[in-house]
Protein backbone atom coordinates (compact mmCIF):
# COMPACT_ATOMS: atom_id res chain seq x y z
CA UNK A 1 0.00 0.00 0.00
CA UNK A 2 1.48 3.92 -1.27
CA UNK A 3 2.35 6.00 2.09
CA UNK A 4 2.41 3.05 4.39
CA UNK A 5 5.91 1.94 6.22
CA UNK A 6 7.17 -1.08 5.54
CA UNK A 7 7.31 -3.25 8.74
CA UNK A 8 10.18 -5.82 9.44
CA UNK A 9 10.26 -8.24 11.65
CA UNK A 10 13.35 -8.08 12.53
CA UNK A 11 12.61 -4.82 14.63
CA UNK A 12 9.58 -5.67 15.49
CA UNK A 13 11.40 -8.92 17.72
CA UNK A 14 14.25 -6.68 18.56
CA UNK A 15 14.11 -3.47 20.61
CA UNK A 16 17.17 -3.50 21.95
CA UNK A 17 19.93 -5.31 20.09
CA UNK A 18 22.21 -6.08 23.60
CA UNK A 19 19.12 -8.00 24.75
CA UNK A 20 19.68 -11.52 24.03
CA UNK A 21 16.28 -13.17 24.49
CA UNK A 22 15.00 -10.75 21.54
CA UNK A 23 17.87 -11.47 19.34
CA UNK A 24 17.28 -15.47 19.64
CA UNK A 25 13.75 -15.21 18.75
CA UNK A 26 14.53 -13.25 16.17
CA UNK A 27 16.95 -16.19 15.49
CA UNK A 28 13.93 -18.46 15.83
CA UNK A 29 12.27 -16.87 13.36
CA UNK A 30 14.57 -16.98 10.72
CA UNK A 31 14.80 -20.52 11.39
CA UNK A 32 11.18 -20.95 10.88
CA UNK A 33 11.48 -18.91 7.25
CA UNK A 34 14.60 -21.40 6.50
CA UNK A 35 11.92 -24.11 6.91
CA UNK A 36 9.45 -22.47 4.14
CA UNK A 37 11.53 -21.83 1.82
CA UNK A 38 12.62 -25.22 1.54
CA UNK A 39 9.10 -25.91 1.53
CA UNK A 40 8.26 -23.10 -0.99
CA UNK A 41 11.37 -24.60 -3.41
CA UNK A 42 9.95 -28.08 -3.30
CA UNK A 43 6.05 -27.40 -4.11
CA UNK A 44 6.53 -23.92 -6.41
CA UNK A 45 9.91 -24.11 -7.97
CA UNK A 46 12.60 -21.69 -7.47
CA UNK A 47 11.28 -18.97 -9.18
CA UNK A 48 8.47 -18.21 -7.00
CA UNK A 49 10.49 -18.67 -3.22
CA UNK A 50 11.36 -15.12 -3.23
CA UNK A 51 8.09 -14.25 -3.98
CA UNK A 52 6.51 -16.84 -1.64
CA UNK A 53 8.88 -15.78 1.21
CA UNK A 54 7.70 -12.44 0.92
CA UNK A 55 4.33 -13.07 1.17
CA UNK A 56 4.57 -15.47 4.22
CA UNK A 57 6.99 -12.43 5.98
CA UNK A 58 4.28 -9.98 5.21
CA UNK A 59 1.57 -12.37 7.15
CA UNK A 60 3.89 -12.72 10.05
CA UNK A 61 4.87 -9.44 10.58
CA UNK A 62 1.79 -8.24 11.13
CA UNK A 63 0.23 -10.82 13.15
CA UNK A 64 0.81 -10.21 16.68
CA UNK A 65 0.23 -14.12 17.76
CA UNK A 66 3.23 -15.17 15.37
CA UNK A 67 5.22 -12.67 17.21
CA UNK A 68 4.47 -13.81 20.36
CA UNK A 69 5.07 -16.92 18.97
CA UNK A 70 8.78 -16.42 18.40
CA UNK A 71 9.52 -14.11 22.09
CA UNK A 72 7.68 -17.26 24.14
CA UNK A 73 10.31 -19.86 22.09
CA UNK A 74 13.02 -17.78 23.01
CA UNK A 75 12.20 -18.05 26.89
CA UNK A 76 11.50 -21.51 26.59
CA UNK A 77 14.82 -21.98 24.98
CA UNK A 78 17.14 -19.97 27.37
CA UNK A 79 15.71 -22.08 30.02
CA UNK A 80 16.78 -25.04 28.26
CA UNK A 81 19.97 -23.74 27.68
CA UNK A 82 20.22 -22.46 31.64
CA UNK A 83 19.11 -26.02 32.70
CA UNK A 84 21.50 -27.75 30.14
CA UNK A 85 24.46 -25.93 31.60
CA UNK A 86 23.40 -26.28 35.17
CA UNK A 87 23.57 -30.26 34.59
CA UNK A 88 26.82 -29.83 32.59
CA UNK A 89 28.51 -28.11 35.37
CA UNK A 90 27.16 -30.26 38.66
CA UNK A 91 30.12 -32.69 38.57
CA UNK A 92 32.38 -30.49 37.93
CA UNK A 93 31.42 -28.02 41.21
CA UNK A 94 30.41 -31.53 43.68
CA UNK A 95 34.54 -32.77 42.18
CA UNK A 96 36.12 -29.07 43.48
CA UNK A 97 33.91 -28.26 46.94
CA UNK A 98 33.74 -32.28 47.68
CA UNK A 99 35.81 -31.93 50.22
CA UNK A 100 33.66 -29.32 52.05
CA UNK A 101 31.07 -31.41 51.09
CA UNK A 102 32.19 -34.16 52.77
CA UNK A 103 33.24 -32.39 56.13
CA UNK A 104 29.85 -30.97 56.45
CA UNK A 105 28.03 -34.67 56.06
CA UNK A 106 30.06 -35.53 58.58
CA UNK A 107 29.65 -32.79 60.67
CA UNK A 108 25.73 -33.21 60.51
CA UNK A 109 26.24 -37.38 60.88
CA UNK A 110 27.85 -36.29 64.54
CA UNK A 111 25.38 -33.73 65.50
CA UNK A 112 22.76 -36.53 65.02
CA UNK A 113 24.58 -39.05 67.30
CA UNK A 114 24.77 -36.46 69.75
CA UNK A 115 21.23 -35.84 69.81
CA UNK A 116 20.26 -39.55 69.89
CA UNK A 117 22.65 -40.19 72.83
CA UNK A 118 21.20 -37.23 74.51
CA UNK A 119 17.77 -38.52 73.90
CA UNK A 120 18.94 -41.93 75.17
CA UNK A 121 20.80 -40.20 78.22
CA UNK A 122 17.21 -38.28 79.34
CA UNK A 123 15.23 -41.70 78.83
CA UNK A 124 17.50 -43.07 81.12
CA UNK A 125 17.65 -40.94 83.84
CA UNK A 126 13.58 -40.35 83.49
CA UNK A 127 13.19 -44.38 84.38
CA UNK A 128 15.62 -44.29 86.96
CA UNK A 129 13.77 -41.34 88.66
CA UNK A 130 10.27 -43.26 88.22
CA UNK A 131 11.67 -46.47 89.88
CA UNK A 132 13.00 -43.92 92.83
CA UNK A 133 9.73 -42.03 93.33
CA UNK A 134 7.86 -45.40 92.86
CA UNK A 135 10.03 -47.21 95.58
CA UNK A 136 9.59 -44.63 97.87
CA UNK A 137 5.66 -44.48 97.65
CA UNK A 138 5.69 -48.17 98.32
CA UNK A 139 7.94 -47.79 101.39
CA UNK A 140 5.03 -44.87 102.44
CA UNK A 141 2.14 -47.49 101.75
CA UNK A 142 3.61 -50.28 103.89
CA UNK A 143 5.39 -47.91 106.72
CA UNK A 144 2.64 -47.28 109.58
CA UNK A 145 1.47 -43.71 109.83
CA UNK A 146 2.52 -41.48 112.95
CA UNK A 147 -1.22 -42.73 114.86
CA UNK A 148 -0.51 -45.89 114.10
CA UNK A 149 3.40 -45.45 115.28
CA UNK A 150 1.99 -44.08 118.42
CA UNK A 151 -0.82 -46.88 119.04
CA UNK A 152 2.05 -49.65 118.39
CA UNK A 153 4.37 -48.05 120.60
CA UNK A 154 1.89 -47.77 122.90
CA UNK A 155 0.32 -51.51 122.82
CA UNK A 156 4.21 -52.70 123.53
CA UNK A 157 4.65 -50.23 126.48
CA UNK A 158 1.05 -51.60 128.22
CA UNK A 159 1.96 -55.36 127.04
CA UNK A 160 5.41 -54.98 128.90
CA UNK A 161 4.13 -54.06 131.56
CA UNK A 162 1.53 -56.52 131.99
CA UNK A 163 3.78 -59.16 130.57
CA UNK A 164 5.80 -57.73 133.83
CA UNK A 165 3.34 -58.25 136.29
CA UNK A 166 2.35 -61.34 135.31
CA UNK A 167 5.81 -62.67 134.77
CA UNK A 168 6.49 -61.68 138.36
CA UNK A 169 3.18 -63.18 140.06
CA UNK A 170 3.76 -66.32 138.38
CA UNK A 171 7.69 -65.77 139.69
CA UNK A 172 6.25 -65.63 143.29
CA UNK A 173 3.59 -68.19 142.84
CA UNK A 174 6.57 -70.70 141.74
CA UNK A 175 8.88 -69.68 144.69
CA UNK A 176 5.47 -69.75 147.18
CA UNK A 177 5.37 -73.50 146.01
CA UNK A 178 9.09 -74.52 146.19
CA UNK A 179 8.85 -73.21 150.12
CA UNK A 180 6.06 -75.51 150.44
CA UNK A 181 7.62 -78.65 149.29
CA UNK A 182 10.94 -77.89 151.35
CA UNK A 183 9.01 -77.25 154.49
CA UNK A 184 4.95 -78.95 154.32
CA UNK A 185 4.09 -76.74 157.28
CA UNK A 186 4.27 -73.62 154.78
CA UNK A 187 1.80 -75.29 152.84
CA UNK A 188 -1.16 -73.29 153.87
CA UNK A 189 0.30 -70.21 154.20
CA UNK A 190 1.80 -70.13 150.15
CA UNK A 191 -2.07 -71.01 149.03
CA UNK A 192 -2.79 -68.57 150.99
CA UNK A 193 -0.91 -66.03 149.61
CA UNK A 194 -1.14 -67.67 145.57
CA UNK A 195 -4.68 -67.28 146.05
CA UNK A 196 -4.81 -63.82 147.01
CA UNK A 197 -2.05 -62.77 144.41
CA UNK A 198 -4.53 -64.45 141.42
CA UNK A 199 -7.68 -62.53 143.40
CA UNK A 200 -5.85 -59.40 142.88
CA UNK A 201 -4.52 -59.90 139.05
CA UNK A 202 -7.90 -60.97 138.10
CA UNK A 203 -11.30 -59.64 138.75
CA UNK A 204 -13.23 -60.87 141.46
CA UNK A 205 -16.35 -59.67 139.50
CA UNK A 206 -17.68 -62.07 137.04
CA UNK A 207 -16.37 -60.39 133.57
CA UNK A 208 -17.93 -63.66 131.42
CA UNK A 209 -21.36 -63.36 132.48
CA UNK A 210 -21.10 -67.16 133.27
CA UNK A 211 -22.10 -66.83 137.01
CA UNK A 212 -18.38 -67.61 138.07
CA UNK A 213 -17.21 -64.87 141.24
CA UNK A 214 -13.89 -65.93 141.42
CA UNK A 215 -11.33 -66.81 138.81
CA UNK A 216 -9.82 -69.17 142.19
CA UNK A 217 -13.22 -71.38 142.15
CA UNK A 218 -13.97 -70.37 145.55
CA UNK A 219 -17.55 -71.05 146.15
CA UNK A 220 -19.70 -67.89 148.58
CA UNK A 221 -20.70 -69.70 151.89
CA UNK A 222 -24.23 -71.48 151.11
CA UNK A 223 -26.94 -69.66 152.57
CA UNK A 224 -29.08 -71.50 154.99
CA UNK A 225 -32.65 -70.84 154.64
CA UNK A 226 -34.05 -72.67 157.40
CA UNK A 227 -35.74 -70.48 159.90
CA UNK A 228 -35.55 -71.36 163.55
Amino acid sequence: MTGQQKKYVFRELVQNRTDVPQLISYAIYKSHKDERAVYFLANYGKTSVSKKLQEWHDSIVNDPEWLDTYRSKADLLIKEIEKQAVQNATPAIELAHQGELTALENAHATEVDELIQRALSAETKAREEWAITTNAWAVNQTKPNWLKRKSLALLRLVGGSVISVLGGAIATACLVGLLAMINPTLSATANSIAKGLVDKLLPADDPTGLGVKSFTNEQPPAQNNNNP
